[in-house]
């Protein structure tokens, strides 16, 4: 019973017990990929009614399914749709300061040695990792990964399936993230993206063989260590970081 009850403290023990829920809950074959994003419902299509105004006319009135969302068809003002410029309704802003990129990615192995690295302009988008990572184990005597831990594997994964060079590669959320910061009630994250579904990943005790949080950890030294970078020209900054 102390035993039983430790375990309950236990990382392992608790994405075990997510995992097993999700599968009852969800009902989903692990082995069948879902290929619409999670949260996404097939369409629903509109109903449709024609009424007669006693005078011979006839008009068609539209009932939004569940999903969409609008007015009946009858009911919009021609004023209300204003046709697009032939200039585009693209607003031009003036950009007087100095414009500064948005993170840097970085790619660390579970002995905490940064990999790669690639700078983000915009936003960390998804789809840009996963060209990060693509590009970085395909450099000639590289070999692929077996598992990929990334705080936003849930979004990855489901992008991943359209590309063939991520198949036979297990992408899941790290355990702090997992634990903290993703919803139970995410059907797709809790089947497909648990670390406890890779039981290569725990020893048998349930121990993890890696430390998931090695990149958060990586990542709060560079971010005290980029400040210094941050008045430097992009050559230099390249140099450095």
């Amino acid at each position: 019973m102390e035993k039983r009850r430790e375990e309950r403290t236990n990382a392992s023990f608790l994405l075990k017990t997510r995992l097993q829920r999700a599968r009852n809950l969800f009902s989903t074959d692990l082995h069948h990929l879902p290929t619409l994003m999670a949260g996404h419902s097939d369409m629903v299509e509109d109903d449709e009614t024609y009424v007669t105004d006693g005078m011979g006319g006839v008009s068609m009135e539209v009932r939004r399914g569940k999903g969409s969302i609008g007015l009946a068809d009858n009911t919009l003002d021609p004023s209300d749709c204003p046709s697009k410029s032939e200039s585009g309704n693209v607003k031009y802003k003036a950009q007087f300061g100095r414009l500064h990129t948005h993170n840097e990615q970085t790619l660390v192995r579970p002995c905490g040695v940064v990999f790669a690295r690639a700078t983000m302009y915009g936003a960390e988008a998804v789809s840009n990792v996963l060209v990060l990572i693509k590009q970085a184990f395909s450099v000639p005597g590289a070999r692929k990964p077996e598992h990929i831990f990334y705080n936003s594997n849930c979004d990855a994964h489901q992008q991943a399936q359209k590309d063939p060079w991520f198949s036979g590669i297990g992408m899941c959320v790290d355990v702090w993230h997992f634990k903290n910061k993703h919803k139970v009630s995410h059907e797709y994250c809790q089947m497909y993206c648990n670390p406890a579904q890779y039981p290569e990943l725990m020893d048998e005790f349930g121990n993890w063989f890696f430390n998931t949080s090695v990149a958060e950890q990586t990542n709060a030294w560079l971010g005290r260590y980029s400040s210094i970078c941050h008045e430097m020209t992009p050559v230099r900054f390249d140099f450095f970081s």
